[in-house]
């Protein structure tokens, strides 16, 4: 079963701007595929977290947002425009989305490593749950209650319309 476990999930918006309705977001935000400014005096910068699997090589993936100050956002902005991202020092952030599986993972502190050729990665500080899983790994249990949490009612739907 683990080959048709999801493993790449990613959010579209940090989520005070995703729960907006369309109106709304087109009024308080201005955002592309990889920046966005909220209300005005609220930046993010999009990335992606790796967490490794423990039980196989390679990683389930989060493309999730940072909030991050106005000075960092500028910086990165101007950067990616100018195509020195590779200059940039490791930036600080809070996670701008609550990922499935780890409750309260939103506002967690987030080390932003600027890569000059990709997104940027992110790495959990602290001591939580999505932060332990990002240092040891995931087993495939683990990896199977994730893809439960984020696909479960969408197999249930499926099978209610067969």
């Amino acid at each position: 079963m683990n080959e048709e476990l999801a493993h790449d999930i990613s959010m579209s918006l940090p989520d005070e701007v995703w729960c907006l309705n369309m109106v709304e977001r087109y009024r308080r935000a201005r955002h592309c595929s990889e920046f966005c400014t909220f209300d005005g005096d609220r930046y993010f910068i999009r990335g992606v977290m790796s967490v490794p699997f423990a039980y196989r090589d390679g990683d389930f993936t989060w493309g999730v947002w940072c909030e991050v100050s106005q000075a960092d956002h500028d910086a990165f902005i101007t950067a990616y425009e100018t195509d020195t991202l590779g200059e940039l020092k490791t930036l600080e952030g809070r996670l701008a989305n609550e990922v499935p599986g780890y409750e309260m993972s939103i506002g967690e502190a987030v080390e932003i490593e600027v890569l000059p050729d990709a997104r940027p990665m992110f790495v959990m500080k602290g001591d939580g749950d999505l932060a332990q899983e990002q240092r040891a790994g995931i087993t495939l249990e683990r990896h199977e209650e994730l893809h439960e949490i984020l696909f479960g009612d969408d197999e249930e739907d499926f099978e209610d319309e067969e």
